[in-house]
């Protein structure tokens, strides 16, 4: 089901940037949010998600993300259902919009 991340929900909010469309290791960054900030709401919700650069510093650092700490990893695999995605997707959409108000 990762290869509905990156398209998403037509609500999505625009602050979202897919940094990998890579469906097994989606992974965005918030504006508005370090990498840490935008994990702690899905992970407390217990979605796997973490934060940094995973080892790859010369991605991060060409993407021009790893001044702010990288980007938010999702960890999604072919067990989880559309509804998880989404419900994933709410979250991240709920955060920008905070951050847009």
């Amino acid at each position: 089901m990762g290869w509905h991340l990156p398209f998403g929900s037509p609500s999505m909010v625009s602050p979202i940037r897919l940094a990998s469309t890579n469906a097994r290791r989606p992974a965005f960054t918030l504006e508005g949010y370090t990498p840490r900030q935008a994990a702690e709401r899905p992970g407390g919700e217990g979605i796997f998600v973490w934060d940094g650069n995973y080892y790859a510093l010369a991605v991060t650092e060409r993407l021009g993300v790893e001044e702010s700490g990288g980007m938010v990893r999702v960890g999604i695999a072919h067990y989880n259902t559309i509804g998880e995605v989404d419900r994933l997707l709410d979250l991240v959409n709920d955060l920008a919009r905070e951050y847009l108000r």
